[in-house]
């Protein structure tokens, strides 16, 4: 070891350590949110999935009728950006006269026009949901929920692959 006084640095050789800069019971907190965290997108991304499938199914199962569009308008402009809604007039699936107001995305809403005819799409048997009877779009948001779903599902793994090291490398020590 040599020590030089006037300038109070130390150098030493010795066999280097891991110190690690953060506790250990902070990176496993962490991990266990993460884990938490991909759960919880998981769930929400199969529950959207699956109302995304209900409403392709109402599609194809022909549970759709033509609507008069009477008005659109952009509701807000919020965090997630512009909400579109459009009122429609409707005969429902038992045969009775409707007003309702749906939200629509940026397309369908440029597509609308006051006083022409869209067609819309009932999901549920009672005929209370209407949506727009758009195919592409339901089966589009199917997708993109089952791509979320896998990449909650693999930080999921990624998670526990981290817990399943931490508990290792604790035991090693």
């Amino acid at each position: 070891m040599l020590h030089y006084p006037e300038t109070a640095i130390v150098l030493a050789v010795a066999k280097w350590v891991y110190r690690p800069t953060v506790s250990l019971k902070v990176v496993t907190a962490s991990v266990w949110l993460i884990l938490l965290a991909s759960v919880v997108v998981a769930v929400a991304g199969v529950a959207a999935g699956r109302q995304a499938h209900t409403d392709g199914a109402a599609i194809a199962a022909g549970r759709t009728r033509d609507g008069l569009v009477t008005e659109k308008r952009q509701i807000s402009d919020g965090l997630f950006g512009p909400t579109y809604r459009l009122s429609m007039r409707y005969v429902d699936l038992h045969g009775g006269q409707r007003a309702d107001a749906i939200d629509v995305d940026p397309a369908t809403f440029a597509r609308a026009t006051t006083g022409a005819s869209m067609r819309i799409a009932f999901p549920d048997e009672r005929g209370n949901r209407i949506i727009v009877a758009d195919a592409a779009l339901a089966a589009g948001r199917a997708r993109d929920m089952g791509t979320l779903v896998l990449a909650a599902v693999i930080g999921a793994i990624c998670a526990c692959a981290g817990l399943f090291g931490m508990s290792w490398w604790r035991a090693a020590r």
